[in-house]
């Protein structure tokens, strides 16, 4: 009787499919932290770039002192467009103001530096009629702190100048003689005229850093960015 022998193995003929299986363990074991920092900067964010520097303005504050950009240097701040006797989105857009205020004073309990570095300002479209008086009372229907948040007022030209040219944000034509925003230069990256019902980010350095709508999606993204830009400036 013949005893057969089992063939030796085809060591070329070994599987193909472990260096598939081992490569693909090697990329899920890559992408876990890769996945995980890039959900950590969804999350965060870094803070959004300067779209254009704001020209100096010089405007009459609720309380009659003379305010310029040189007052909210060194401040991280936001701004909206109002006029006291408008009936429409104004009182909304204000109390929206009053809510972000609010955020800032609950933020300023979790922060280890007390008072945060953030101002708020509401500029009038309606100069002729809203005087600082007029200002002051519509500031205290709302809750605003003084302190922290400023409604300005001043010259039309100035106010134009301030709203259109320097915010990009669009004023009504039969209140201010601008038709249309054709009047008001365009940015570097050929921003068009925003409407005038979204919050402005502005920060220290007077540089314009993002427009918000303030829906709540857009509230929240404003507050990410506000907490972004305190990081950036080290405080906070």
């Amino acid at each position: 009787m013949t005893t057969e022998t089992l063939p030796a193995p085809d060591t070329a003929a070994a599987p193909r499919g472990r260096p598939l299986l081992w490569a693909a363990f090697v990329l899920f074991v890559l992408a876990v932290p890769v996945t995980a920092w890039l959900l950590q900067q969804k999350r965060t964010g870094d803070a959004p770039p300067p779209l254009a520097t704001l020209p100096g303005f010089s405007l009459t504050a609720q309380d009659g002192r003379v305010m310029t950009l040189e007052d909210f240097r060194g401040r991280i701040w936001v701004a909206n467009f109002i006029f006291t006797s408008c009936q429409g989105a104004c009182p909304l857009l204000t109390q929206k103001m009053a809510g972000v205020q609010k955020w800032i004073v609950e933020a300023e309990k979790e922060s280890r530096s007390g008072r945060l570095p953030i101002l708020l300002a509401s500029f009038t479209v309606d100069p002729k009629v809203d005087t600082p008086e007029r200002l002051t009372a519509y500031g205290d229907k709302y809750g605003a702190d003084f302190g922290r948040w400023h409604f300005l007022t001043g010259p039309l030209p100035e106010i134009e100048r301030t709203v259109v040219k320097g915010f990009r944000m669009s004023m009504d034509a039969g209140m201010s003689g601008i038709e249309d925003g054709r009047d008001a230069p365009s940015f570097e990256q050929a921003y068009d005229i925003m409407h005038g019902e979204r919050f402005v980010l502005v920060d220290w350095q007077g540089r314009i850093r993002g427009y918000y709508v303030t829906d709540r999606e857009g509230l929240g993204n404003l507050s990410r960015d506000i907490r972004s830009l305190l990081a950036e400036m080290g405080a906070g």
